[in-house]
């Protein structure tokens, strides 16, 4: 929870400045790096390293989440989120009860191994997000286009809304 809390506040800054594909492609890419190096930790403070970078990357690409869905699905955000939700829970309940226990046995014992088998699925995520990488959009087409279409008058404050006034 405190990598969430302390990585994940940084999601929206780093969207504007580089785009939400960069940002969850990013995310994905510290998510695997932290799974791949976890294995190899030859102590304790450098096995929880690795996972603070595992769990920044998920926590960077989990908040920025529904922004890409927003955005490149609008006629379908529920069925998307559900589609999304539904894989986070599925994927934790495979790795964490169902299927590291038998990757072990499959794996010999190694523990080293059978911990580092989880950067496959992470790793095979990252090519889906290069396309996105250029996208700079910074969110929803309704979002920006409502923000573009604001009409500012001189006397009024900026960034308020003007038209007109009520009628008598």
């Amino acid at each position: 929870m405190l990598c969430f809390a302390a990585f994940g506040v940084t999601a929206p800054r780093l969207e504007r400045r580089f785009g939400p594909g960069a940002v969850v492609f990013a995310g994905m890419c510290a998510l695997t790096a932290g799974l791949l190096l976890r294995p190899l930790a030859g102590s304790t403070p450098t096995f929880l390293a690795a996972s603070a970078l595992s769990l920044a990357g998920l926590a960077i690409a989990n908040v920025r989440m529904p922004v890409i869905v927003k955005h490149y699905f609008p006629d379908r955000v529920g069925t998307m989120t559900g589609l999304y939700s539904m894989g986070i829970s599925i994927g934790t309940a495979a790795a964490a009860a169902a299927a590291t226990a038998p990757l072990l046995n499959a794996l010999g014992g190694d523990w080293r191994l059978a911990l580092g088998a989880w950067a496959l699925p992470a790793a095979l995520t990252i090519p889906l997000w290069i396309p996105l990488i250029r996208d700079r959009t910074g969110g929803p087409p309704a979002i920006r286009a409502s923000a573009a279409n604001r009409v500012v008058h001189p006397v009024t404050a900026v960034g308020t809304v003007s038209g007109p006034g009520p009628r008598s």
